[in-house]
């Protein structure tokens, strides 16, 4: 019995060694390519020194499906999605930018939506599609097959968890008259609770979330530049951002309505992304002159790099299972415009250059 015991103590403590041993090569390993990301972003300020081009395809679309504009993409393993809300579709390609099936359709009964205004995939490889106009969350397989839909509280962005649940972020007025932007909802799609103070005293739909390898919450608003960062329960982590030279904000007009020069000159942020090796993307625009740029943190808050600019034509768009960092190529502005041009959508992949 006692040579049993001691058996498996031995056992026991093997394995432990053995996790720890593990769990400290990934530390190693994650830290080995911070510091390399930190001497590229170091040595470096163009696009082209810091990014190495790793997948691109275009989208190729029938004549029953041509895009409008891409709200929302993004990538598995297997496939692209892309969400169009301004073409009430969402669309399912391969890899290689052929289009597969679509989700759901227009409507208000079960598997359909009036705009499909944001989606997401979660844990489970189902597709999350946010209808604000019936509502609610409706859940689809990648082949199209509706599974279900709940019922949900106001939001325009929407964002899964690490274990099949789903956040809402509302940065409008009716947000602020609730006390907290982000609902949080569960496996089964039922609200659990509500966090993140409204950003603005001024609701305005713009606003973007992610989370992190540990489910860990980020959160930004157009109109400032502050990220909010939030444990995966809601608790409050810290804020952190910079005021770059190229960032201005939009103040409150006195009469609530902001001119044109007032909106051109405003630099929004747009998009915030998290990599699996840990680093914050931000990203911001002007309208006129078009121009787009990208900050680049580590999860602790640090500035690794602030003012990347970003070609005119490419915006942020996801960050694929491969970790890698997907921008959507947009057709040019005439092309948008004539009508009798079918627009061509691309996808690009990048990796920053570390080796």
């Amino acid at each position: 019995m006692k040579f049993f015991f001691l058996f498996v103590v031995i056992i026991l403590s093997s394995c432990k060694n053995g996790e720890q041993k593990q769990s400290s090569m990934s530390f190693d390993k994650n830290t080995s390519q911070m510091m390399k990301y930190r001497e590229v972003l170091v040595a470096n300020s163009e696009f082209d020194f810091i990014f190495k081009k790793a997948y691109q395809s275009v989208l190729k679309v029938d004549d029953d499906h041509i895009i409008s504009n891409i709200k929302t993409v993004l990538v598995t393993k297997q496939n692209i999605i892309i969400n169009d809300s301004q073409g009430k579709q969402v669309l399912v390609f391969n890899k290689k930018g052929k289009l597969e099936n679509t989700i759901g359709e227009v409507g208000s009964g079960p598997g359909e939506y009036i705009v499909p205004y944001d989606i997401a995939v979660n844990s489970q490889n189902e597709i999350l599609v946010l209808d604000v106009n019936n509502m609610r969350v409706s859940r689809f397989k990648v082949d199209g097959e509706f599974i279900t839909s709940n019922n949900v509280k106001f939001g325009v962005r929407i964002c899964s968890d690490l274990i099949g649940g789903f956040y809402l972020y509302n940065p409008t007025e009716l947000a602020i008259a609730e006390k907290n932007s982000i609902k949080y909802y569960d496996a089964n799609g039922f609200y659990v609770k509500s966090f993140c103070s409204p950003f603005f005293k001024i609701g305005m739909i713009g606003a973007n979330i992610d989370i992190d390898s540990k489910g860990n919450v980020y959160v930004i608003h157009s109109t400032q530049y502050l990220i909010q960062k939030y444990s995966q329960y809601g608790d409050f982590i810290k804020k952190f951002g910079n005021m770059p030279r190229y960032f201005k904000p939009l103040e409150v007009p006195e009469n609530q309505f902001a001119t044109q020069e007032v909106l051109d000159a405003f630099t929004p942020l747009t998009k915030i992304l998290v990599t699996k090796s840990n680093l914050v993307l931000v990203e911001l625009m002007r309208t006129k002159p078009r121009s787009r740029w990208l900050d680049i943190y580590d999860t602790d808050g640090n500035l690794l790099k602030s003012g990347i600019k970003i070609a005119p034509d490419l915006s942020l768009g996801t960050i694929g299972d491969d970790d890698v960092i997907y921008f959507v190529k947009n057709p040019p502005d005439e092309v948008l415009s004539n009508f009798a041009e079918v627009p061509d959508y691309q996808l690009i992949g990048y990796k920053i250059r570390y080796d």
